[in-house]
């Protein structure tokens, strides 16, 4: 990385939030689901971990992926993977 960027990074990351913070965040979607929250295997979540409402591309990009891990895990595993046609979503 350039000497610039470095020095730039640096002198905003006391504006960012702390790695404990950051994790707690990302992590709260997962463990609530864990816990037996309602919702399926896909979430969009703002800035805090909280929910936020999906865009249109993201919409396209869940559906992408998922008919892309779908036919990565019929291939490793030599069958169907999931029967369901909404699963995952």
């Amino acid at each position: 990385m350039p000497w610039y960027v470095r020095y730039l990074v640096r002198a905003i990351q006391p504006l960012g939030k702390s790695p404990e913070a950051c994790a707690e965040a990302l992590l709260k979607p997962v463990l609530a689901r864990a816990e037996g929250a309602a919702g399926g295997g896909w979430a969009v979540i703002d800035q805090h971990g909280g929910p936020a409402s999906p865009t249109r591309a993201q919409e396209e990009a869940r559906d992408a992926a998922w008919g892309r891990t779908r036919e990565v895990l019929d291939r490793v595993l030599g069958k169907p993977f999931w029967q369901g046609s909404e699963a995952g979503k």
